[in-house]
C-alpha cells in the first residue's frame, strides 16, 4: 500500500501492508515506540483503528515517509526547514451555498503535489464580492460547501481546504484570518459541517511557494482575484492596479460618475441648475468616496508603506483619497459648501437616475428628514390608527426621489410578507399623502413631506422637527417589523388632536438614543437634532433609557406628556437650543434638570 492511500481510519491490516511486516510486528511497535499513535475511541484492542493524520505524523518522525506524507497544515518535525509542498495547479470561481439559501461566490485555487503519488489537493478559497455581513462562517464550513469544492465521494477530491477570511480594519491587529482542515474521504464524518481551525499563514505561503494574498474586506472585487498572479517567496509581488475599484467602494464610484456626469450636462448649458450646484454636487460626491477610502481602508493612512503580518502580501494598490488622486473624477474642493441644499436639489429632480439620491441620501440622510419608515397600521391602536388617519391628505406624487424612496419601502415590506400589500404605484389603492395637523387644511396646510399608503401599509418620511401643532398632550411609541427588522416610530398628539410625527431614528442603535431623542422633545428643542441620522444628544435620563428598551418586547406605548416632562425636568431658562445641547453633553451624569442644576454638574470634575 502507498502512504498517500491510507484510509480516514487505518487498521492493523494497512500498517502491516504499508510496512510490509507481519501482525506480530506491529504488536511489537505499539509497545516499543513511544510515539506510536494512539487507538480512536470506539475500536477495540483486537482490533486497533488509528487516525491517518496521527499515522502519517508517526511515520514522518520516525523516517518511515517523507516529509511530504506529513498532514497539509503541519509543520515538519523539528530541524527540518519550511520547504514548498504544494504547486499552484489551477484558478477559477466556483459558487457556494451560503448560510441564508442564496449562493455566494468565492475565487478558488488548486494546489498538487509535485510528486505523482500524491493525490491529496490544497485548495485555497477566497469569498470574492462585498456581502457584508458574513454568508459563510469561516469557522465551520457546511457540507454542501464542501462538496460544491469538489471533496467527497467516490470521485471527489482528497486533501485538504484553506479558506481566507477578508478583515475588515481591525484584522492586521489580529493577524489576518486563514482557518483550514483535512477532508476527510468520508463526507459522513462532516455531514454537520467540515470544523476549520486558524492556520499559521507564515506556514501556508512556505506550504504553498508565495505569500498570500490580505484581502481586506469589501476589496475582494472578482477582477481583483483573478488578475492577482503570485510570486515565489523572494521575489516582489506585483499588486492589481490602482485603477481597480473594490466592491465596497462601487456605490461611492458610480455617484462620483453620475455627478460628474451632471455637472458636463449643467456647464454645457444642457441642463438648468443654480450655479452652487456644481461646487455642491463635486463635494457631495468626494465626500463619500473619501470617507469610505478613510475608515474602511485606512489606504493612505500616511506616507509609512502599511505592513501585514508574516505570510501575507497586500495585494491591491491602494484606492486614493480626492486630496491625493492626480486625476480625481471629480475636481478637488478647497472648502466645505452646503451638501444638504444638493441634496434638495437632487431628491427634487425627475430626470436624473434615481440611484444618485438614494446613495446619497442612504449616506447623509434626507435634508427635511432622517428616514423612511413603513407601518402596518393594523398594528396600531385603533385611536391611534383613526387619528392618522384624519390627518392624511391626498397629494399629487411626482416622479422624484422623495417619492420613489416611499414607494419602494411599501414593496420592501410587501417582499417581506408575501401574499400581501400594496397595490402599483397609480392604482386607486396606492396614494400619495401628505401630512395635515388638522382637519382644517385653511390652518394648517399639507405638509412638504409626503407619505405613500396601500390598503393598511404607510411609508412617509419622519421629520427632522416637529410639525407646527397646539400644546402637546400624549406621546405614543410604536415598534413595527420588516421583514426581520424591528423599526421604531413616533407620533406626538396635543390637546386639539392635532397630532405631528416624532423626529424619532426608526433604526437607534441602542435605547439611549431613543431615550435622548424623547428628552429632546421634552425640552422643546426645534433646532434639527440628528446629524444623518445620529442624534446629536447623547446623554439622556435613566428613566428614558428602560422606557425605550420596553419597544424591544411591546408594540405599543402611550407616555403622557406631563410624565415624560416630569422625568426630564424643566427646560433652562435664557438657553438656546444648540447652547443647551452642548450643556446636556456635558454633564457627567444626566438629573432632573433645573435652572442651578444645570449650570452646576457641568463636568466630571465637577459632578
Amino acid at each position: 500500500m502507498d502512504v498517500f492511500a491510507l484510509p480516514d481510519l487505518v487498521s492493523t491490516q494497512d500498517l502491516e501492508a504499508l510496512l510490509e511486516v507481519k501482525r506480530g510486528r506491529i504488536s511489537a511497535l505499539r509497545k516499543s515506540e513511544a510515539g506510536f499513535p494512539e487507538p480512536v475511541a470506539g475500536s477495540t484492542p483486537k482490533r486497533p483503528l488509528y487516525l491517518r493524520e496521527d499515522v502519517l505524523r508517526w511515520l514522518v518522525a520516525t523516517d518511515r515517509a517523507p516529509v511530504s506524507a506529513l498532514p497539509v497544515f503541519d509543520r515538519p518535525p523539528s530541524g527540518k526547514p519550511l520547504v514548498q509542498r504544494r504547486f499552484r495547479d489551477s484558478t477559477k470561481f466556483v459558487k457556494l451555498p451560503a448560510l441564508d439559501g442564496e449562493l455566494t461566490e468565492a475565487h478558488v485555487t488548486r494546489y498538487t503535489a509535485g510528486e505523482y503519488a500524491d493525490p491529496r489537493v490544497l485548495t485555497l478559497v477566497v469569498p470574492v464580492g462585498d456581502p457584508g455581513a458574513p454568508r459563510i462562517q469561516p469557522a465551520r464550513l457546511r457540507a454542501d460547501a464542501v462538496a460544491a469544492l469538489g471533496y467527497g465521494g467516490r470521485n471527489g477530491l482528497r486533501g485538504a481546504i484553506a479558506w481566507i477570511h477578508p478583515e475588515g480594519r481591525g484584522g492586521r491587529e489580529r493577524g489576518g484570518s486563514l482557518f483550514g482542515a483535512e477532508v476527510p474521504d468520508d463526507p459522513q464524518a462532516y455531514e454537520f459541517g467540515l470544523r476549520l481551525k486558524p492556520l499559521d499563514a507564515e506556514l501556508v505561503s512556505h506550504l504553498v511557494g508565495h505569500l498570500l494574498p490580505y484581502w481586506e474586506k469589501g476589496a475582494v472585487a472578482k477582477s481583483a482575484a483573478a488578475l492577482w498572479e503570485p510570486r515565489p517567496l523572494g521575489e516582489e509581488v506585483p499588486r492589481v492596479p490602482a485603477t481597480h475599484i473594490p466592491p465596497a467602494l462601487a456605490t461611492a464610484a458610480a455617484l462620483r460618475r453620475q455627478c460628474r456626469e451632471v455637472i458636463d450636462q449643467i456647464t454645457s448649458g444642457r441642463r438648468e441648475a443654480p450655479p452652487v450646484i456644481i461646487d455642491e454636487l463635486a463635494q457631495l460626491g468626494n465626500t463619500i468616496w473619501d470617507t469610505i477610502v478613510s475608515n474602511q481602508f485606512n489606504w493612505d493612512s500616511g506616507p509609512a508603506p502599511r505592513t501585514v503580518p508574516p505570510g501575507w502580501v497586500l495585494p491591491i494598490e491602494p484606492a486614493l483619497r480626492t486630496n491625493t488622486d492626480p486625476n480625481p473624477p471629480l475636481p478637488k474642493q478647497p472648502a466645505p459648501v452646503d451638501l444638504f441644499h444638493a441634496l434638495e436639489w437632487l431628491i427634487e429632480q425627475q430626470d436624473l437616475p434615481h440611484g444618485m439620491a438614494r446613495t446619497a441620501t442612504a449616506f447623509y440622510g434626507y435634508p427635511t428628514s432622517i428616514d423612511v419608515l413603513t407601518v402596518d397600521c393594523t398594528e396600531l391602536p385603533e385611536h391611534l390608527r383613526a387619528a392618522i388617519d384624519r390627518h392624511l391628505t391626498p397629494i399629487p406624487a411626482r416622479d422624484n426621489w422623495l417619492h420613489e424612496a416611499l414607494a419602494e419601502a411599501l414593496g420592501q415590506h410587501t417582499a417581506a410578507h408575501p401574499g400581501g400589500g400594496p397595490a402599483p404605484a397609480g392604482t386607486s389603492e396606492h396614494a400619495a399623502l401628505g401630512w395635515q395637523a388638522d382637519t382644517d387644511p385653511q390652518s394648517h396646510p399639507a405638509r412638504t413631506l409626503p407619505g405613500h399608503r396601500a390598503g393598511d401599509l404607510l411609508a412617509y418620511h419622519v421629520p427632522r422637527t416637529l410639525f407646527d401643532i397646539g400644546t402637546p398632550a400624549v406621546v405614543h411609541l410604536f415598534a413595527t417589523t420588516v421583514g426581520d427588522q424591528r423599526r421604531y416610530g413616533g407620533i406626538l398628539i396635543d390637546r386639539t388632536g392635532a397630532l405631528s410625527p416624532i423626529p424619532l431614528n426608526p433604526d437607534p442603535a441602542k435605547p439611549g438614543h431613543t431615550a435622548a431623542e424623547l428628552a429632546a422633545l421634552a425640552l422643546g428643542i426645534t433646532e434639527p437634532l440628528h446629524l444623518g441620522r445620529l442624534p446629536k444628544l447623547h446623554n439622556e435620563p435613566a428613566e428614558l433609557t428602560q422606557l425605550a428598551a420596553a419597544l424591544a418586547s411591546t408594540d405599543h406605548l402611550e407616555i403622557n406628556w406631563e410624565t415624560l416632562c416630569d422625568i426630564v425636568g424643566p427646560r433652562p431658562d435664557s438657553l438656546e437650543d444648540n447652547e443647551l445641547v452642548t450643556r446636556i453633553n456635558d454633564l457627567y451624569t444626566w438629573k432632573k434638570l433645573t435652572n442651578a442644576g444645570l449650570s452646576l454638574v457641568s463636568g466630571p470634575d465637577l459632578a
